[in-house]
């Protein structure tokens, strides 16, 4: 159940706030923010504080490929085909080939596609 989830989520961001783990708690802030899209669009369950996603551009920058998988995962379930494939392109463009969020952007840019030749 989603809402159970965010309160565990919201529990392990005031551990990682109480241990100054400011990596994992990037993680675990775009995760959060994505159950609380799911949920209600981000409108009673989001929060003030936001994920950094630092330097787009930098090809070091190893968030990029949590901020687009969690961008395909969003977009999907809230009905929104075409954002999810612009976001699968640019995760395809950024992760490398056999990661575990490639292939998970790889599955959903599919289903994206198999909705959209259904309309």
């Amino acid at each position: 159940e989603l809402t159970s989830l965010l309160k565990e989520i919201d529990y392990y961001l005031h551990l990682l706030e109480t241990y100054k783990s400011e990596v994992s708690k990037n993680y675990l802030l775009s995760s959060r923010e994505t159950v609380s899209m799911l949920i209600d669009k981000g409108e009673a369950t989001s929060i003030e504080a936001k994920e950094h996603l630092g330097d787009a551009n930098d090809p070091g920058n190893k968030f990029m490929e949590m901020f687009y998988y969690q961008q395909v995962l969003r977009n999907f379930w809230l009905g929104y085909g075409e954002r999810c494939r612009h976001f699968a392109q640019k995760g395809f463009a950024r992760i490398p080939q056999g990661k575990y969020f490639f292939h998970i952007i790889k599955f959903y840019y599919g289903l994206s596609l198999l909705e959209m030749l259904k309309k």
